[in-house]
């Protein structure tokens, strides 16, 4: 009574949506293959199959009943197989040993690779790829890709888990294909993640990546590529700037750089456009350097600001303007580029030096003070001299000693010669000699 009870609610039930599931459509063998197994689970696996079924939803209508498993229907059977295994979430259910085994020895190869497929929709990469292999073994021809995808993401794991040396071991696994791998192993090499940088190993991946045409694929779409592309073009640009493991050529890196800011796709381009103004700047384009920085400080690279005060403070690459340059160190200053203070004393103090020529007193001692705000000496004992002296502001003993007393503690050396005069006046006697 038990035994015909368990086979009314729960065997006979199973095996019609095994049917269903599986389109095994008239196949005896199958069909026996099923019920051979079924025996050997255990009703908790059962239960559980038959609740996930009745709580998806998937309907029987979605099953074919007379699709036949040929390769010209494959695609067609794989689009129902998603809908009735994909949704269910077949890793969900437990698998015991007999369970294992039924799935890895009995089951269509179609069925082994939405299992698969499942696990790699759960991040389950290494069951994934158990499942996968064992498809393409049985003759399943469209799992190549969910394979390389797999192995992609076993080596990111390894590569935020900071073992860098098996995430290389992963990504070359799909390198003979697939451009993501190969542009993580160009990363790996650009970023010294292996040993230490190898600049011509980098090269040759990145390269790869712009050369390979292998695809759209399911996972990876012409959008997808031309990202991947212009990312490949950014680090390439980078190890030519630089000279990562590679002489520097600026040429080349100007060529990558440019890719990178003619494509739409890419969100981030700020670095390419300040990289290919270095570029510019080292061949001697001064021009398309100054234009190319302008906009990378748009972008907020403080590093371009100060680059484009250096080509006005100089002079030679664009007309010598000492106060543009100063406008242009202040807002790298604001930006967070540590080495602009010192630009801007060292501008302050020029400006006040070319006043001073000038004899234009007043603006003189203005940047002078604003040199020395920045504890600069020379300018502090400029300015002690200018009160002495009276120019650009009243003679003023006391000021005169209060500028050099700063230009000594900023460690001018003949402040204290200059106090030691002013604090003892008869030193400043000319001893002419006995007649």
């Amino acid at each position: 009574m038990l035994k015909a009870l368990f086979f009314k609610n729960f065997f006979y039930p199973f095996v019609a949506i095994l049917f269903a599931i599986f389109m095994v459509k008239g196949d005896k063998a199958y069909a026996m293959d099923f019920q051979d197994s079924a025996d050997g689970m255990s009703q908790l696996i059962v239960q559980r199959f038959l609740k996930a079924y009745e709580d998806s939803e998937v309907k029987k209508d979605n099953v074919s009943s007379t699709a036949s498993h040929n390769a010209s229907e494959n695609e067609k059977d794989l689009e129902i197989l998603k809908k009735c295994i994909l949704d269910i979430d077949v890793t969900a259910i437990p698998i015991d040993n007999s369970m294992d085994s039924f799935l890895e020895n009995k089951v269509l190869p179609s069925i082994q690779f939405l299992l698969g497929s499942s696990f790699v929709k759960k991040n389950d990469n290494y069951n994934a790829l158990k499942w996968l292999e064992k498809a393409k073994k049985n003759g399943y021809h469209e799992v190549e890709d969910h394979i390389l995808l797999a192995q992609l993401h076993i080596g990111m794991q390894h590569k935020e888990n900071k073992n860098f040396a098996q995430a290389l071991v992963w990504f070359q696994k799909g390198a003979h294909k697939d451009a993501n791998s190969q542009f993580s192993i160009g990363e790996l090499y650009a970023t010294g993640k292996i040993a230490q940088k190898s600049g011509k190993n980098a090269i040759k991946w990145f390269n790869r990546v712009l050369e390979n045409t292998n695809y759209p694929n399911f996972y990876f779409d012409s959008v997808h590529k031309a990202q991947l592309d212009i990312q490949a073009n950014h680090h390439l640009g980078k190890i030519y700037l630089y000279g990562f493991g590679v002489s520097p050529d600026f040429p080349k890196a100007a060529k990558y750089f440019s890719e990178v800011n003619q494509a739409d796709l890419y969100e981030d381009n700020t670095f390419a456009f300040y990289g290919l103004g270095c570029a510019y700047y080292e061949m001697q384009n001064f021009s398309e350097a100054l234009k190319n920085f302008k906009i990378a400080d748009q972008k907020g690279i403080p590093e371009a600001s100060y680059n484009i005060g250096v080509m006005y403070s100089v002079g030679g690459t664009v007309p010598q303007n000492l106060k543009e340059a100063l406008v242009w160190f202040e807002k790298s200053k604001v930006m967070g580029c540590e080495k602009a203070t010192k630009a801007i004393t060292a501008i302050n103090s020029a400006i006040g030096s070319e006043a001073h020529t000038n004899k234009n007193y007043e603006e003189a001692i203005k940047y002078y003070k604003m040199a020395a705000d920045d504890k600069d000496a020379s300018a502090s004992f400029i300015i002690a001299t200018m009160h002495l002296l009276g120019q650009g502001t009243p003679k003023n003993k006391d000021e005169a000693l209060k500028w050099y007393t700063k230009a000594k503690d900023y460690g001018h050396q003949k402040a204290q010669e200059e106090i030691d005069t002013l604090n003892h006046p008869t030193l400043m006697i000319s001893r002419c000699p006995l007649m």
